[in-house]
């Protein structure tokens, strides 16, 4: 047998937890399963500057397609979903109103965005507290305020464990 030492030596979850980030250890004990990143739909965004026909023809070729983020760079510019682009060109007259304009006119500018470490149910907070009323808005989940996926809502309701 061996004799206590005078001061333990640190194990690996103290060493771990010595560098992470206050971020990373308040959700250090919560499962992947538990937070955004199990949410996380990787879906093609587009740049501020795509013409809105554009963006309806790749809305319209891609049936499971429920938005769009847009990016300037690595800036998060917005979202537009896919409802929004049906409605807008579904009226008489829209394609040659709308279709040369910028999708930025018809995005939504202030999404819903979260950390791929945040909790599932602080989302679920920041969705049933939004001030929009489209309950079927996704979301855009970033990692070190980058752009990483989207989330949906049904999933969120129902998640993947």
């Amino acid at each position: 047998m061996h004799r206590p030492e005078a001061s333990p030596r640190p194990t690996f979850r103290d060493e771990r937890y010595r560098n992470m980030s206050s971020e990373l250890q308040r959700h250090a004990n919560i499962r992947h399963s538990e937070t955004a990143e199990s949410l996380i739909e990787t879906v093609e965004s587009i740049s501020p500057y795509t013409g809105a026909k554009k963006a309806n023809d790749i809305v319209k070729s891609d049936p499971n397609l429920r938005c769009l983020p847009i990016i300037d760079g690595s800036l998060l510019i917005g979202i537009i979903s896919r409802m929004r682009m049906l409605e807008t060109f579904s009226r008489r007259y829209s394609h040659p109103l709308h279709g040369k304009t910028y999708i930025v006119n018809f995005m939504n500018c202030h999404p819903i965005i979260v950390s791929h470490l945040e909790i599932l149910h602080e989302i679920s907070s920041k969705v049933t507290t939004n001030n929009s009323n489209d309950l079927n808005a996704d979301f855009i989940i970033t990692k070190n305020n980058h752009y990483c996926g989207v989330g949906k809502v049904g999933t969120l309701c129902n998640p993947p464990f």
